[in-house]
């Protein structure tokens, strides 16, 4: 094993939004990336909602964590709102979501499944040489690349 096996890597994936391509990164995947998926998704449900369901809703989350803050920033900075109903009033107001919601608004499809591979990918290259016997997301779940 030599020094660059152990130095971070990150991963990428193009979006197009409005007809401006762009290309996101993703940040290194470490351990503490690896706690907050355990936390945050039943690793049971998440295979259901990715593979069965599809949910854009989960893999915006996974991708949303994972983003580099350039990239987060390059997001939030995208004109993107809609219309919906104030409950108190009644009255039409404009939306500006946040977080991974925003970036549903802006992924179609294929990019968000093109952000998944890389997570995936992102997560098997940070493996640490040691632990590379711990499953990773795309073994847990039974990921196959291009399912989406």
């Amino acid at each position: 094993m030599n020094l660059f096996d152990l130095s971070p890597k990150s991963t990428s994936f193009n979006i197009s939004f409005r007809g401006r391509k762009r290309t996101l990164m993703l940040r290194p995947f470490i351990l503490r990336d690896d706690v907050w998926l355990q936390k945050t998704f039943d690793q049971e449900e998440l295979r259901e909602k990715i593979y069965v369901e599809h949910d854009i809703e989960t893999v915006a989350r996974i991708i949303w964590y994972q983003l580099s803050n350039k990239a987060k920033k390059y997001i939030m900075r995208l004109p993107v709102n809609y219309e919906d109903i104030d409950p108190h009033t009644g009255a039409i107001i404009k939306v500006q979501p946040h977080g991974f919601r925003r970036l549903i608004e802006v992924l179609d499809n294929d990019s968000l499944g093109e952000g998944l591979e890389a997570y995936v990918k992102n997560q098997e290259l940070n493996a640490p040489a040691k632990v590379q016997k711990k499953k990773t997301l795309a073994q847990r779940i039974g990921w196959k690349y291009s399912t989406l």
